[in-house]
């Protein structure tokens, strides 16, 4: 026998025949999102030649930053809805993970919201980890015997070490009352499955399989994000003092899984007491209160 979810998901989502493809039935990007996309890649590539020059070229950098992040934001429901889509291509037909799948895509508005509050934190966090350990490696490797130098540089990255504490609290809050609020907005169509013969057992697993796909979504874009600022920013600063033309990025891997792990954990608790307060009341109470 099949739960409601996956009787009526024909009506929930149209598209479900190309479901094998990966594709999500989202509009095309909008003609400013193009437009800004390329000006971020046209002003990241002036930064970047810049930068050989001088250190001022990070100036041009943080417009080119900028740009791309309002690219993203206009493009975010496309963006999650694919990365949902590559996570969930081999996931079992009418699955937990399918299921989840399909109904992040079908809401990707509702369901962006929620992932780049989980990817921003993670992102920022990711960016000043490579960037204040790129700096550092250029320290020991170049500027071994320049007085003084050394020891600024050993200044910026401690300050940057209270700027990553200070940003993983601060995204820690966000994401929580981010994942929560999207939840409690679900109370009626929650209700209404749970009216359709969903069980309390099958509606958790629901919600933890959408939270567990929509964290893992939102980590692989923050991850991805933030190892591309993060090279960005140093190399723009510090490829003149280098003398380098090109920097290597060095990729602290331990505390970039400590800020995925940290950041899946609270997406999948912040579902959790929603989800319980969805459950307590009786459907057809929780559906009429919506």
């Amino acid at each position: 026998a099949q739960g409601p979810v996956v009787a009526l998901r024909v009506a929930d989502d149209p598209g479900h025949l190309t479901a094998g493809s990966g594709e999500a039935d989202t509009p095309s990007p909008r003609r400013w999102v193009r437009v800004t996309a390329g000006v971020a890649a046209a002003i990241a590539l002036l930064a970047l030649g810049a930068g050989v020059v001088t250190p001022y070229a990070v100036l041009p950098g943080v417009v080119a930053g900028a740009f791309a992040a309002a690219a993203l934001l206009g493009s975010a429901d496309r963006v999650v809805s694919g990365l949902t889509g590559w996570l969930t291509r081999f996931a079992r037909a009418g699955g937990d993970l399918d299921i989840a799948g399909r109904r992040i895509r079908q809401n990707a508005a509702r369901s962006s919201r929620a992932a780049l509050a989980v990817a921003a934190g993670v992102c920022v966090v990711t960016m000043l980890a490579v960037a204040s350990a790129t700096a550092m490696s250029t320290a020991d490797g170049y500027f071994a015997s320049a007085s003084g130098l050394v020891g600024q540089i050993d200044g910026v990255v401690l300050a940057g070490s209270v700027m990553i504490s200070l940003t993983a609290l601060t995204s820690a809050l966000g994401v929580i009352t981010t994942v929560s609020h999207g939840l409690r907005l679900r109370h009626r169509e929650i209700a209404l499955l749970r009216v359709l013969g969903q069980t309390p057992r099958q509606t958790r697993r629901m919600i933890r399989a959408e939270a567990g796909l929509l964290s893992g979504s939102a980590v692989l874009l923050g991850l991805i994000l933030g190892v591309a600022y993060g090279w960005f920013g140093a190399q723009v600063l510090l490829s003149e003092a280098s003398r380098r033309l090109v920097l290597v990025p060095v990729i602290p891997v331990p505390v970039l899984l400590a800020a995925a792990a940290a950041a899946a954990t609270l997406t999948w608790l912040s579902s959790a007491w929603p989800a319980r307060q969805a459950l307590r009341r009786t459907p057809i109470r929780a559906y009429l209160d919506g």
